[in-house]
């Protein structure tokens, strides 16, 4: 179990204790109780708002934690999306700059300009801290503000493993 679920649950078995001998410690139960006048609705009431709020508790510390790892999965494929990309894009610049006597300046410089914008938008994805889906063409990807392209010849860093 998670250390902030194990906190939660002290929280709610704390709270739920200090709040059943609060009740049982008040004159008027104990008045009623002696005096054959047992109302145990009112226990059983206030055991059963006592659950409720701890499950209410539980359930928003489980989606909490839920999103959080979501934001990790996605960091974590980030990370690997832009090193596999930014490593066939360093080899395409090489073939590239190898190639650069045969190959047509208008097809050098569109190569350029979509490795530069290949690169920005790796870089704003990978920047996101709360990743949003949207329906795209080829079906559900996240949605981010496409950047400006980044400079033509740009080198492409790869992830660090």
């Amino acid at each position: 179990m998670p250390k902030s679920q194990r906190l939660g649950w002290r929280i709610y078995l704390i709270g739920s204790t200090i709040l059943i001998a609060a009740f049982l410690a008040s004159s008027n139960f104990f008045h009623r109780f002696f005096t054959r006048e047992s109302h145990w609705d009112d226990v059983l009431f206030a055991l059963v708002v006592t659950l409720i709020a701890g499950f209410l508790f539980q359930r928003e510390q489980r989606k909490k934690a839920i999103d959080e790892h979501r934001i990790r999965v996605f960091k974590a494929t980030m990370n690997t999306t832009q090193d596999i990309l930014g490593n066939f894009l360093n080899a395409m610049h090489q073939i590239m700059m190898e190639n650069k006597q045969s190959l047509p300046p208008e097809s050098l410089k569109l190569l350029d300009e979509v490795t530069a914008d290949v690169l920005a938008q790796l870089r704003a994805l990978s920047t996101l801290e709360h990743p949003v889906e949207e329906k795209m063409a080829i079906g559900m990807g996240i949605h981010y503000t496409r950047p400006n392209t980044a400079q033509p010849g740009q080198q492409i860093p790869s992830a660090k493993r």
